[in-house]
């Protein structure tokens, strides 16, 4: 997942010319969303208000994941538009249970940072390492424990999702860090100037205090302005994200975090 530019149709004419450039059919005017095969990997595009997901989609080996990255870095420049920022990678394995034997596969994951669910009514088992890798991926692995091939893909889809909605709605928190000392600083203003109030008598230096407290108070309000998309995203990402985990139901794993 990158962040876009601030132009759509720019991010539209990068995709559509690295499309052109390998031989691909370009996408439509438009379109938000388009599919191309590229030496045996599936890369779907898909644009979004604040953000771009490139999904890479290949058969599952032990190189699978390095030659996704290798292809990704290869053509990162000629996906995006300028000034692209990577923010979030995460790399997920749909494996099949071996015949009746549903034990999770803990192969490659750090104990110590992994939560594990049952989803879909125990036919499908979900673990999340959220140690990165060595990529800097946050791993998932979806093992199938019965679901057909349809449900099998909307599952994975639900999970890229969610992944997708809980990194955004923790951009907040980098906005909340620009502000509270802000907004600290406001207070401390405030108490310093109702404290003089109390102290002076002075007509004018009373009006010359509440002056200060009103242009103080318009800060204040520009600063909530300013900052009221942002929280409201972070609101609504948080939503997407309960609404799309209740959608699974998803069931704890005894001595395992959900």
């Amino acid at each position: 997942m990158c962040k876009p530019s601030t132009n759509a149709q720019a991010d539209l004419d990068a995709f559509s010319a690295w499309c052109e450039t390998h031989n691909f059919i370009a996408p439509n005017i438009g379109s938000r969303h388009h599919m191309v095969s590229l030496d045996g990997v599936v890369l779907t595009w898909e644009r979004h208000t604040e953000f771009i997901t490139l999904t890479w989609d290949c058969p599952r080996s032990n190189s699978a994941h390095g030659k996704l990255w290798v292809l990704a870095d290869q053509h990162i420049q000629g996906l995006m538009s300028d000034n692209h920022a990577l923010i979030s990678a995460v790399h997920i394995d749909l494996i099949k249970s071996k015949g009746a034997d549903k034990k999770p596969d803990l192969k490659g994951c750090d104990t110590n940072s992994i939560c594990m669910s049952t989803v879909k009514d125990d036919r499908a088992l979900v673990i999340v390492d959220f140690r990165q890798d060595e990529f800097g991926s946050t791993k998932y692995t979806v093992q199938n424990n019965g679901l057909d091939a349809k449900n099998s893909g909307i599952l994975v889809r639900r999970l890229l999702e969610i992944e997708t909605y809980r990194v955004m709605s923790l951009y907040g928190f980098e906005r909340l860090k620009t502000v509270l000392p802000k907004i600290a600083s406001i207070e401390k203003q405030l108490v310093h100037l109702t404290g003089q109030i109390n102290d002076k008598t002075d007509l004018d230096t009373t009006r010359q205090t509440l002056d200060e407290i009103t242009d103080i108070s318009a800060d204040l309000a520009n600063l909530s302005a300013s900052s009221q998309y942002r929280f409201s995203a972070t609101r609504a990402y948080y939503s997407l994200v309960n609404a799309r985990l209740k959608r699974l139901n998803e069931q704890g794993i005894p001595n395992y975090p959900k």
